[in-house]
């Protein structure tokens, strides 16, 4: 009896010992899937899937509490649920969790610009600008434009947007059309015109984009231009009445 305990004693501690030190590698795996499964439903915005969303995220997080990925996503979740205080929580948390987790800091900007705290969103999205190893410093500058140009800075909003068209290639449609829409503002209407015919360069020539076009001209007296390309608007689209009243009263 006595020989039998001593022996199995050592096997004891053995498997405990294997056990502490292969659990953490199979939870990060285990957990990984079920991040994974409530990261897909976020993502595709499956509004009746959230409860399992949100079950899945807190399973993941009891496996590996200290990603910080989870914490973020979990704030995704209520944020499409519409709760922005807790998804605001949750982005702070990953942020404790990684102090350089950009998507994070990101999230958390766009939450303190919603809630009117302009000056803690625009310390989120310039710690993002001056981070080198963010990839995305295109959104951070347009994420920032748009503080700016809640504030009304528009020097400052079109500095940055500027700066997102040129991060990004003139490759984002949002961008561009958000400086047209900045020009218009400013009644530069030529620099608007110049960034429309980037947008219909690149991208197509839609109704909206006629329109706006159209609207500059005249305010350059530029008539016979607005005529034409507000004719050419199509007569289902949204835009086609207010075409007929600008042609209208030019």
């Amino acid at each position: 009896m006595f020989k039998l305990g001593y022996i199995f004693l050592p096997l004891f501690l053995i498997f405990l010992s294997s056990c502490a030190t292969i659990n953490p590698a199979q939870n990060k795996k285990e957990s990984l899937i079920y991040y994974e499964m409530g990261r897909n439903i976020i993502y595709h915005k499956d509004i009746k899937a959230l409860p399992q969303a949100f079950a899945y995220l807190e399973h993941a997080k009891k496996l590996d509490p200290s990603n910080p990925r989870i914490y973020y996503m979990t704030g995704m979740a209520y944020r499409l649920r519409g709760e922005k205080e807790k998804a605001k929580n949750y982005f702070l948390q990953a942020i404790e969790k990684d102090k350089e987790f950009g998507d994070a800091y990101n999230a958390l900007g766009i939450s303190y610009a919603e809630n009117n705290e302009f000056e803690k969103a625009i310390q989120c999205f310039t710690r993002l600008i001056n981070n080198p190893s963010y990839p995305h410093p295109d959104l951070a500058y347009y994420n920032r434009a748009s503080v700016y140009m809640k504030l009304k800075d528009w020097k400052k909003a079109e500095e940055d947007l500027e700066d997102a068209i040129v991060f990004s290639n003139e490759g984002n449609k949002d961008y561009l059309w958000s400086l047209s829409s900045l020009y218009i503002s400013k009644k530069d209407y030529w620099k608007a015109l110049i960034m429309m015919n980037k947008i219909t360069a690149k991208f197509s020539m839609t109704d909206d984009i006629k329109y706006y076009k159209g609207w500059c001209y005249i305010q350059l007296s530029l008539k016979e231009r607005a005529k034409n390309i507000l004719s050419s608007i199509d007569k289902k689209s949204p835009f086609y009445k207010r075409a007929c009243e600008l042609l209208k009263n030019k």
